[in-house]
């Protein structure tokens, strides 16, 4: 066996190699980008429920404190400051 054929055993096997490296990073990749592009929606989703849920939450927590507030009467002040607690 000489040298040269030893070689061609070498390059054929690197050639194999990084065939069936090439073909399995180009795969990886898109399962990558798909799968990103999926939590990214996901996680999207989310956010805007959450925003939307806090939103009501604020509004009916500010509409409680203005109905328990006025009750119908108008406020009694004796026309101090209110005061600090820190």
């Amino acid at each position: 066996m000489s040298s040269l054929e030893i070689w061609g055993y070498i390059f054929g096997g690197a050639a194999i190699f990084a065939t069936v490296l090439g073909i399995f990073s180009v795969w990886n990749g898109r399962m990558t980008r798909r799968e990103l592009t999926e939590v990214t929606k996901r996680a999207e989703a989310r956010t805007q429920t959450l925003i939307r849920e806090t939103a009501e939450r604020t509004n009916e927590n500010i509409k409680k404190i203005d109905d328990h507030e006025t009750d119908g009467r108008p406020h009694e002040t004796d026309g101090r400051a209110p005061q600090r607690l820190f």
